[in-house]
């Protein structure tokens, strides 16, 4: 194949995924109308996550998936950013910022247990982070209260 061929070859390649790209965000987008939900607002960060599916697709890291997990927390995705923050902690064990994220999920979900769980492997990960000890110390009250 010469040159020409393969270079046309790359852009119709990049075309296609620049079309899958825009259906996925339609499809989305039709779906948010249905459920009744104001697409105005969530347009941009949906746009993030297909952003973050295709990279995804074709380079599976930690980073990826913490970064859509994350998108997915601000449009109250909560079960699926769990999956995603799970798969950051498969790939990488030692990111205690996951597990403090994974646990503000798990919290919005009413897991408190599990969310404490994380919140305590997050502290052990990185002590001197004062964020997650406030996390641990929430769910700490919080089971002291219903106990």
């Amino acid at each position: 194949m010469n040159k020409q061929a393969s270079y046309q070859l790359l852009v119709n390649r990049y075309q296609a995924l620049a079309l899958i790209i825009t259906i996925s965000y339609s499809l989305l987008t039709i779906n948010c109308k249905a459920q009744g939900q104001d697409t105005s607002e969530w347009k941009d960060i949906r746009a993030k996550i297909v952003h973050e599916d295709f990279f995804l697709k074709y380079h599976p890291t930690a980073i990826h998936f913490i970064l859509r997990a994350n998108l997915e927390m601000q449009i109250k995705q909560f079960e699926a950013a769990i999956k995603d923050y799970t798969k950051t902690i498969e790939l990488d064990a030692q990111n205690a910022d996951a597990y403090n994220r994974r646990g503000k999920a798990r919290a919005c979900v009413k897991d408190y247990a599990d969310a404490k769980v994380d919140f305590e492997k997050a502290v052990a990960l990185n002590p001197n982070e004062q964020s997650y000890k406030d996390n641990l110390k929430l769910m700490q009250i919080r089971e002291s209260i219903k106990h």
